[in-house]
């Protein structure tokens, strides 16, 4: 099995038959065939079941092409970096973003490092905390921006800023409430939160014996900002994720709990491969950390 076998075999799958994927790859469908056949034997399952018009994907091909497609994109990154090592640029830097740090992460670091280094060229993968752990370990990325709770289990972490919580929405949601606000009168309103608070909020919910109504949860700040916009609830917010609010008569009331506080955190998995310029990069950031 090689990765020219696993891109004829992720054509096919895209294309549904062995005649489009034959156009699209610009090759006669007889070669094609006898590598899909080939990778089969290869790999001692059936990846395809063979109709008289399509073919239809096994449980083992899907599971087969989710692995191929890493393998694919992976080899392209390769060769890519390599040639862009032997051409003299400076290097490329990919990192992983989460949506409600994307600005921040910009301005505070990016921008700053990219004016001493003018020779690099990012890569930004945005996704939630979750699936950017995961691009991580894949090793699509090599650092990210990713903000807390989240589990630290074989990661490098470097804090770099730390954010109150907030409850924002429609101002008839808040009724007398001013511009700060305890957890127990934050807890009487209908919330949309993040997934990964759930624990520490039902904690601190249920150490107050509260019983709150939780009209949504995500796993993205542009899902409850859009929500908290459009009148649904009261979302619950990082400070620098305030900015992506767009409606009329928006609220936002920093939440008074220490618990409730979130940080901004540079990861990267341990003991991994850092490319010079990823190298570079966390340096800087850890000198910056030091002067705040």
């Amino acid at each position: 099995m090689d990765i020219k076998q696993l891109e004829y075999f992720a054509a096919v799958v895209e294309e549904g038959n062995i005649s489009s994927a034959a156009k699209k790859l610009h090759i006669s469908q007889p070669p094609l065939s006898t590598q899909i056949q080939k990778l089969e034997e290869d790999v001692g399952c059936v990846l395809f079941e063979r109709g008289s018009r399509k073919i239809q994907i096994t449980e083992a091909g899907n599971m087969l092409y989710r692995r191929a497609k890493t393998l694919i994109e992976m080899a392209e990154l390769t060769k890519k970096e390599l040639r862009d090592y032997n051409s003299g640029k400076h290097g490329i830097m990919r990192l992983g973003v989460v949506s409600s740090v994307e600005n921040m992460v910009l301005d505070m670091w990016i921008k700053p490092f990219r004016e001493e280094y003018n020779g690099i060229q990012f890569e930004i993968s945005e996704a939630n905390t979750y699936q950017i752990i995961d691009m991580l370990k894949a090793g699509l990325i090599e650092l990210a921006f990713v903000r807390t709770p989240f589990s630290f289990e074989g990661m490098d972490n470097m804090p770099l800023k730390t954010e109150k919580m907030y409850a924002v929405g429609k101002k008839e949601f808040f009724g007398n409430i001013g511009e700060k606000a305890s957890i127990r009168e934050i807890g009487s309103l209908p919330l949309i939160i993040y997934k990964r608070w759930r624990n520490i909020l039902n904690g601190i919910f249920d150490e107050l014996d509260i019983k709150p109504e939780i009209i949504c949860m995500n796993e993205d700040a542009r899902t409850t900002a859009a929500w908290a916009d459009r009148g649904m609830g009261v979302g619950i917010m990082p400070e620098s994720a305030l900015e992506m609010l767009r409606g009329d008569k928006i609220k936002s009331v920093e939440i008074n709990d220490n618990r409730l506080v979130t940080q901004v955190c540079l990861i990267a998995v341990k003991n991994s491969y850092r490319s010079a310029i990823s190298a570079e990069f966390w340096d800087y950031l850890s000198k910056t950390e030091k002067q705040l």
